[in-house]
């Protein structure tokens, strides 16, 4: 849960490089897969399924933020 909301930086990030419409790629279903884990701490089996979701999503959010900061960066580089 706590990676889930430190996915929530890389928005901040794309605010501070002067991409305000890109703030709005939050790790939704990394932060609601975490919620539900949590909800779920009497059925082992499925905190550890829902652990799993939330790292998955995070692992293809992160690759995601990769792709656009590279372009992003990239953008910003071209005006200088």
């Amino acid at each position: 849960m706590v990676c889930a909301l430190l996915t929530l930086l890389c928005p901040l990030l794309f605010f501070v490089l002067g991409f305000p419409v890109l703030t709005l790629l939050i790790n939704v279903p990394a932060i609601a897969f975490g919620i539900v884990a949590l909800t779920r701490l009497h059925e082992p089996m499925e905190v550890e399924r829902y652990i799993r979701y939330t790292w998955a999503c995070i692992l293809v959010y992160l690759a995601l933020m990769v792709v656009i900061l590279t372009a992003a960066i990239m953008v910003v580089l071209s005006f200088y």
